[in-house]
């Protein structure tokens, strides 16, 4: 600051003095007459001048405050610059620009006192009375986000809430502060959007990097699409012009633009360390033809001085058709409809030869536990055994699919704990998976393939046990012919073991009909039906999605307690066998059978009753799966089955 021109007398030297070191104090430094309080941290006029009149000492307090303001918002910005958060740093940019409005307003007074020195101290006040309510407000923002260290989308939601608060002057400046933020938010979606670049070491990005993605495939873009990047589902987590829609349109968009030109390592990094200088706008020169609006858009909205979230939503949504058309004649283009036919035959056991044949090939090893060093080896070698004595021989798509035992806690792939698979022995690690050709893996998240394994866990299970049962009826037919001859009581053991197995086989063929008729093929046919009418990737992904879902509802694979019941009656079916086997090779008598059987039956009828009613207590009722429900209840209930049980 300039020095004042001469004094006249004493009180003018005084006067000069006082308003020389206001001028200091008015941006933050002290002088002789105002210093710093260190007890309550804030300028006051220094004990030691009592010549000031005590109106004009409350006026000029006050000023002082504006000083503790600006050198609080002068730290923030000295120490923004070295901070890792871009949105602080675009922050403490505007602050700046209001700091230079402020100091522009100081350099101003200081001219006026020069030429005018008995400036009295409400004139002064009045002057600078536009900051008196302003900076001390914007010094409380700062201090609110260097306190709890705001960044990304809580730091951005802190300022737009500040631009509520009724004091027009202070909504107008925070305007402004939010212009500067939200131009890092552009430029980090123009990045993602346009070109594809992922979040760097930075963030706040809203799209993220899965920490730890599923491989998706061999190539880097598959691998990507599957699970490489995901967005927050909660809006607080999202800045305050993304909606949930604008944020999903915009993952779906950067996704499909790394796929579309190749994805991979090659477009790593920029979104997330967009700088926010206005300048670092990546050129859109080489996006594909779909994003140049896209690209466009969003220069726009950047250089505007404030925008909708209702004009990003449709930016995003429009670009977002024109890539899902696109991505979705590239999925036409690969046999989409005979990769769902082969994902039906072989994971949801619609090819029945196929699985008869390996049955059979594989009771003797499934019939005794598995040794860890071989078992996926064995049961890998006898899956493919039996493609080649059925209809799987020849098929094109069978080399895809391969069948692996894993030890329990040995990582079985794609399984989720939300999934409830009715448990059956010590094969249970038996897992089947699908390596996928490009670009169908589009269709094929992780999620989407847990549920096509769980699926078919379920419904190969309920073969196996039906396999199991089959046998069983063989073996009591074979038995039945010498009954009369070997005495009453052999004839009256076979007959309350024919009559518990055809109990457990009504129960276990009724599910798994039920799974095949009224889930699966049911489902099937929507799923055919939605796909003939989508023209774009969403629309397919979405009717997949759904088609997965609700199999999974349908089937009650979220439902824990039908899955125990089932489970208790699969046990109960498979000690009803392995009595029956016992009987046939004569390692126990009838007496000693007709006593063993009791519990096994007992239990098996207690389970069917009390699945019956869990399924009519409308405790499983759900809007996609209450039709699927009556079919099964009228399966079991077929011919009052079970009421007579």
């Amino acid at each position: 600051m300039a020095e004042s021109s001469s004094c006249a007398g004493p009180a003018d030297c005084e006067s000069s003095s006082l308003y020389a070191d206001l001028l200091l104090a008015l941006v933050g430094h002290e002088g002789d007459i105002f210093e710093r309080d260190p007890k309550h941290g804030v300028t006051r006029i220094s004990g030691t001048v009592h010549w000031v009149p005590e109106s004009d000492r409350l006026h000029l307090e006050r000023l002082c405050r504006l000083g503790d303001a600006c050198s609080e918002l002068q730290g923030f910005v000295d120490s923004s610059w070295q901070h890792s958060s871009l949105y602080r740093a675009a922050l403490a940019q505007g602050i700046s620009e209001l700091l230079d409005v402020y100091e522009s307003s100081v350099l101003e007074l200081e001219e006026q006192l020069s030429r005018q020195p008995g400036t009295p101290v409400l004139a002064l006040c009045h002057r600078l009375e536009e900051f008196q309510a302003l900076l001390p407000a914007v010094a409380r923002l700062v201090r609110h986000v260097s306190t709890r260290d705001l960044r990304g989308a809580s730091l951005l939601h802190a300022v737009h809430a500040a631009t509520r608060c009724g004091d027009p002057d202070l909504e107008s400046c925070a305007l402004r502060l939010l212009w500067h933020c939200q131009g890092v938010v552009l430029r980090q979606l123009h990045a993602w959007c346009v070109h594809g670049q992922g979040p760097g070491e930075s963030d706040e990005f809203f799209v993220r990097r899965v920490e730890d993605p599923v491989n998706g495939g061999d190539q880097p873009c598959a691998a990507d699409w599957a699970a490489g990047f995901e967005v927050p589902s909660a809006e607080a987590d999202l800045p305050p012009s993304v909606s949930t829609l604008a944020a999903s349109s915009a993952l779906f968009i950067g996704r499909a633009v790394r796929v579309l030109a190749g994805g991979g390592d090659s477009v790593e990094t920029g979104a997330g360390s967009a700088s926010h200088s206005s300048a670092s706008m990546p050129p859109s020169s080489h996006a594909l033809p779909e994003l140049q609006p896209l690209s466009r858009g969003l220069l726009g909205l950047c250089a505007a001085p404030s925008f909708r979230a209702a004009q990003l939503d449709r930016l995003l949504e429009s670009a977002r058709a024109g890539l899902a058309t696109r991505v979705w004649h590239l999925l036409r283009s690969a046999e989409l409809g005979a990769r769902f036919a082969s994902m039906r035959d072989y994971f949801l056991l619609e090819r029945g030869d196929f699985y008869q044949q390996f049955l059979v090939e594989a009771a003797p090893l499934l019939a005794l536990p598995p040794r860890p060093a071989t078992a996926s080896a064995d049961v890998g070698l006898l899956f493919q055994q039996a493609a080649v004595h059925s209809s799987a021989d020849g098929d094109p798509a069978f080399g895809a699919f391969t069948l692996s035992w894993h030890p329990p806690g040995g990582g079985c792939p794609r399984t989720t704990p939300s999934l409830h698979v009715p448990a059956q022995g010590p094969w249970d690690g038996l897992a089947l998976s699908a390596s996928l050709d490009w670009p169908l893996q589009l269709l094929f998240p992780a999620d989407t393939l847990a549920g096509y394994g769980a699926l078919w866990q379920l419904a190969f299970r309920l073969r196996r046990a039906d396999a199991d049962l089959g046998a069983a009826w063989a073996a009591l037919q074979r038995m039945g012919r010498g009954a009369r001859r070997s005495g009453n009581r052999r004839a009256a053991a076979l007959g309350a073991l024919g009559a518990a197995r055809s109990a457990a086989a009504h129960v276990l063929t009724a599910l798994r009909t039920y799974l095949h008729a009224d889930v699966v093929a049911a489902g099937g046919a929507e799923l055919a039906a939605a796909l003939a009418r989508t023209r774009e990737f969403g629309a397919a992904e979405a009717a997949h999605r759904a088609f997965v879902r609700d199999l999974v509802s349908r089937a009650f694979l979220d439902a824990r307690p039908l899955a125990s019941l089932v489970q208790a009656l699969m046990e109960a079916a498979a000690r009803i066998c392995a009595l029956i086997q016992d009987i046939e090779g004569e390692r126990r008598d009838a007496e000693a059978t007709l006593g063993a059987l009791r519990s096994p039956e007992r239990e098996l009828r207690l389970k069917m009753t009390l699945l019956l009613q869990l399924l009519q207590s409308g405790t499983l009722q759900t809007q996609s799966r209450a039709p699927a429900l009556r079919h099964l209840v009228l399966r079991l209930t077929y011919n009052g089955f079970l009421a007579a049980a």
